[in-house]
């Protein structure tokens, strides 16, 4: 496991991330991809939602866990106030530090200490999509931007190119209603919105192919698309929750990993729609480069 990287710019910092991986695993059985991910995930230790002794998602071969103080979450910072309203200045720190710093990955997917992640589904989603295009997928919503913009909670993903025009170019816009960048303060996921628009980087579309969300926030009322709520609320290959506490966050890790269903014993119709998503077709493009995750709370 790579030590640590531990960065302090003054006197006041914040945490980058509490997580990072820095690992190589196969996009599933069948699919033949292989991507890199990079997890990074920021947060303010006296949040009682950050489990200290959390060992990391199962599915990363490798992880380096980051924070301000614990010995199990060892630190990487940046010189950033404290506080929910800086959660702007943190974005932007975050990614130039990511660009500058780990521009090896083909994809940056930021989300909140309380967001729940399903890496296999985050692959398959991956799997076949270009990361030297200007793109970002995520929870849409329709206020604000043009285009739409991509809720922080319920996480959002960054193409390799999208980091790099926000770094080199969004970033150095003189224009603040194009790109906010002389502030600190405001909604990071409606700033990254309107600094991702201004300079080319499309809002994807993340709806699976029955048209349900894969990113799932609490705020299903003002996503892009409408939502309906219970069961058929998201896609069954969804990829991300949020607002989720420690317990359930253990609970989900148990349904989904270690419940085994003996599908032999099911009814029918149930074996049907437990069965495993088939792989895609032999037209499906080699992979091209890695993906990454980043996340942003205070």
């Amino acid at each position: 496991m790579d030590d640590p990287t531990s960065v302090r710019m003054g006197r006041r910092v914040v945490v980058l991330a509490c997580v990072r991986t820095v690992l190589t695993f196969t996009l599933g059985f069948g699919l033949g991809v292989v991507i890199h991910l990079f997890v990074n995930l920021s947060t303010n230790l006296s949040h009682s939602n950050v489990p200290r002794n959390y060992k990391g998602n199962r599915r990363l071969e490798e992880q380096v866990n980051y924070t301000k103080q614990d010995e199990a979450l060892q630190p990487e910072v940046l010189d950033v106030p404290e506080g929910y309203g800086y959660l702007w200045a943190k974005t932007k720190a975050a990614l130039t530090h990511l660009y500058h710093h780990h521009p090896h990955y083909q994809w940056y997917m930021k989300a909140d200490d309380d967001t729940f992640v399903i890496v296999e589904n985050l692959r398959y989603f991956l799997r076949d999509l270009d990361p030297d295009l200007p793109l970002y997928y995520g929870a849409k919503f329709k206020m604000h931007v043009k285009q739409g913009y991509m809720s922080g909670g319920g996480g959002y993903v960054l193409s390799r190119e999208a980091v790099k025009k926000f770094v080199t170019e969004a970033l150095q816009l003189t224009d603040q209603a194009k790109c906010p960048t002389n502030t600190s303060r405001g909604s990071e996921d409606v700033q990254l919105g309107l600094c991702l628009e201004s300079v080319g980087v499309a809002a994807g579309d993340s709806l699976d192919r029955a048209g349900k969300s894969r990113f799932f926030s609490n705020s299903p009322l003002s996503l892009f698309y409408h939502q309906p709520l219970g069961p058929d609320c998201c896609s069954r290959h969804l990829i991300s929750f949020h607002d989720v506490s420690p317990r359930m966050m253990w609970t989900l890790e148990a349904l989904l990993y270690r419940l085994h269903i003996h599908r032999d014993l099911q009814p029918p119709h149930l074996n049907t729609s437990t069965s495993p998503a088939p792989p895609p077709d032999s037209s499906t493009p080699p992979p091209r480069a890695p993906p990454a995750i980043f996340s942003l709370r205070t």
